[in-house]
């Protein structure tokens, strides 16, 4: 019995060891190649998104018609996963494929929701009023 659990422990710390050497890799990567564009139908994204593009490295771009901004939201990888959402302009959607956009968007993960351009969190905690009110009129959920 203690050999079973033993042999169960380590294939969960082998499991986890992998995850996170994968996630490293893929958040180290800097190349323009390794940003990718999923169609809506091969990923559940996020609904009441136009012309949404999806990058590796932890964020996305799209058009709000509900609220009338291009958005960039990030995730954030945490307990349970959410997006924090931005206002970016046209010009700033269209670079989706460059390193500024990908700079742009660590920049603003990293500030959270201390930014100007900080529209909204899906997490609730991070929002004032104004910011939950918007929230519901951009009908932005997974």
């Amino acid at each position: 019995m203690y050999i079973n659990f033993l042999f169960v422990l380590a294939i969960l710390i082998a499991a986890l060891i992998y995850f996170f050497i994968e996630r490293k890799q893929n958040n180290m990567s800097t190349s323009a190649d390794d940003t990718k564009i999923y169609s809506r139908k091969e990923k559940g994204l996020v609904k009441g998104l136009e012309r949404e593009k999806i990058s590796d490295k932890y964020y996305g771009v799209g058009y709000s018609p509900f609220i009338g901004k291009y958005v960039l939201y990030t995730v954030v990888t945490w307990v349970a996963w959410y997006n924090r959402y931005y206002e970016i302009s046209e010009e700033e959607y269209e670079s989706f494929d460059s390193q500024e956009l990908d700079v742009l968007a660590r920049k603003l993960y990293e500030q959270g929701n201390k930014n100007e351009r900080f529209l909204f969190s899906e997490k609730k905690e991070e929002n004032n009023e104004e910011q939950l009110k918007l929230l519901k009129k951009a009908h932005l959920h997974q």
